[in-house]
Parts: structure tokens; sequence; C-alpha cells
């Protein structure tokens, strides 16, 4: 593994998206991965460090569906352009996993919301608000995207009885893994990511409010 390589890893790089990138590679192209997306623009991260790059009038053209353009989270091949640190996606990279909703218009079609995810955090209190057939639901889209869910139930310190809503969880996730924390941005995900070593882990307090936003993210 070369240098540039080692470089893209803390961002998701690995054998699959190197595989696929040998063609572009050759052609001069450089790996990068889509941070956020602004309409005719991306936000990247490569080896270089971030910069800014558009989406080539080519692809544009031959993208089927939407589904077909950069979205956050995807790998794409990238050419450097001369002057100031931008670069233009010329072709969007095989996705491992990939999460869908429909988008409403003229006519009706699918959108990538979040790309290239290994994990995913399903996060639901202990309070009056857990529900069970909610965390199916929402299973449910996970396993469909090809990401590995993981459901972190927080809040225990405001629940009279943990062990019997884990039961209730464990009904409708039968095998899934699970994890618990009274403060779940100083203990829960920490405790969640020991469960499986993971380079990609896209986490969300609500998945009805993720499919409304695009964000991923990393943490090595």
């Amino acid at each position: 593994m070369d240098l540039k390589d080692q470089q893209l890893e803390r961002y998701g790089w690995n054998d699959f998206f190197a595989a696929h990138f040998g063609e572009f590679a050759a052609q001069g192209h450089v790996a990068g991965r889509i941070a956020l997306e602004y309409n005719q623009f991306c936000r990247v991260y490569t080896a270089r460090g971030e910069m800014l790059a558009e989406i080539a009038g080519r692809l544009r053209r031959r993208a089927e569906s939407r589904a077909d353009l950069p979205a956050v989270g995807d790998w794409v091949a990238l050419r450097l352009v001369e002057s100031g640190n931008k670069a233009v996606i010329h072709a969007v990279l095989p996705r491992s996993s990939k999460f869908m909703r429909k988008t409403k218009g003229v006519k009706t079609e699918e959108q990538v919301v979040g790309a290239n995810i290994d994990t995913l955090f399903l996060v639901t209190s202990l309070n009056q608000d857990f529900n069970p057939r909610r965390i199916e639901r929402y299973l449910t889209v996970a396993w469909e995207s090809g990401a590995s869910p993981v459901i972190l139930l927080t809040k225990t310190d405001l629940c009279d009885d943990v062990e019997t809503k884990i039961k209730e969880a464990e009904e409708v996730a039968p095998g899934r893994r699970f994890t618990r924390s009274a403060r779940f941005m100083v203990r829960g995900v920490r405790e969640a990511k020991g469960l499986r070593p993971s380079i990609n882990i896209f986490s969300q307090a609500r998945l009805s409010r993720w499919s409304g936003r695009r964000a991923w993210a990393n943490r090595p």
C-alpha cells in the first residue's frame, strides 16, 4: 500500500475501492470521497486534502437518474484543476452499500442519501419515546442498504426497567447487537464501536431525521 492509499484509509478507503479505481488511476485521475453535496459542486476529501469539485457535464448527461450522480459517502474519480484547489468529478466508483429514498417531482425516482457505510447506529431512547416497531422499520432500511445495524439504547438513567425494554427490542431484532448508555455522546458510540472494528460509521439520533439530511462520518 502506497502513501496515498494510507492517507485515504482515514476516510474509508479499502481494497474494494482500490480494485475498482485501477482503470481511473491509469488515466491520471485521483480518488476522493464526497463529504458534502451542493447541487453543482461537492466538497471532497482526497490524499492531497479537502477540495471543491464540480460534476463533469458528461457524467451528468449520462446519468439515467439522480442515483447515478455522486452522493455523500461516494468514492469518485477526480481530475485535478491546475489553478486552485479544485477538481472535476468524472466517475462514481461502485458502492458497497447505499441508503435510498424516493424523491417527489414530475416523476418519482430514487436518490442516494448516503453511500459506502459499513455500520449504521439506530439510536432510540428508553423514555416514553421508545417504540419497538419503529426500530423494526429502521432495521429493514438498514438491512436493505447493505450496512450492518447496531442498536443504541440511550437514556437508561430515565428508564425504570431497562432489561424489559431490551427484551422488547430483541423481539423485533433477533440476533442484532445492542449497546446501552445514559450518555450517548460520551460513552455510547465508543462502546458500540468496540463491537466490531469498522471504518465507515454512520450515526444519527433518528433515522427519520437522517432521511432528510446528508451526512457521513468516519472514526478511525
